[in-house]
């Protein structure tokens, strides 16, 4: 028997609370204020950066999207070009648009509003290119930023198969267009970033 704070219960009622109906809308912000619209790119002033290269497009290599669904892509040692390449086709900006006045960016990830709420964190071990951390990837200036320098004998017992990936969800971007759905939308764009 569930008593009524607890965390099922909660989760049924925000359920009902922000599902739409057929009569109308789930809550949500009955206007957009567009001055106070949130940065969809977060970025640590100050941080240690850590620049990421774009390869030239002839070296660019393709593969058939069946062997990406079969799992069976050649695996890549870990290094600077790779994480880079990683990161800019899981979550890079691949294009910006343009309609009049207004300019917005795309990303390699499909996103509810463009607002990508979905933030990417990395744990890496420490290489002959970057030292052992937690490092924020700043999409606009495809860049790894560190957050968190972790020395060696903090990892000593711990040893890292490779990059450890920590997704997180910035709700305010969310929440400034879609009110009371805006975890609905951060759980969407979530799986739409793994």
């Amino acid at each position: 028997m569930t008593t009524p704070n607890t965390p099922l219960l909660q989760l049924r009622d925000y359920h009902r609370l922000t599902k739409h109906r057929f009569d109308g809308y789930a809550p949500g912000p009955e206007t957009l204020d567009w001055d106070d619209q949130p940065n969809v790119f977060r970025t640590f002033a100050g941080a240690s950066r850590l620049e990421l290269p774009l390869p030239p497009r002839e070296a660019r290599r393709e593969l058939p999207f069946s062997v990406l669904q079969r799992g069976g892509a050649p695996l890549q040692s870990l290094t600077l070009d790779s994480l880079a390449l990683f990161l800019r086709y899981a979550a890079g900006l691949t294009a910006w648009k343009a309609y009049g006045p207004e300019r917005w960016p795309l990303r390699a990830n499909p996103s509810s509003g463009n607002l990508h709420p979905g933030e990417i964190y990395l744990l890496l071990p420490a290489t002959e290119q970057w030292s052992a951390g937690v490092y924020h990837y700043d999409v606009f200036e495809h860049a790894l930023e560190q957050r968190l320098a972790l020395p060696e004998l903090m990892l000593s017992g711990f040893a890292l198969p490779g990059p450890v990936l920590l997704l997180t969800s910035v709700l305010q971007r969310e929440a400034w267009k879609y009110g009371e759905r805006a975890l609905r939308y951060c759980l969407l764009d979530s799986g739409h970033l793994l």
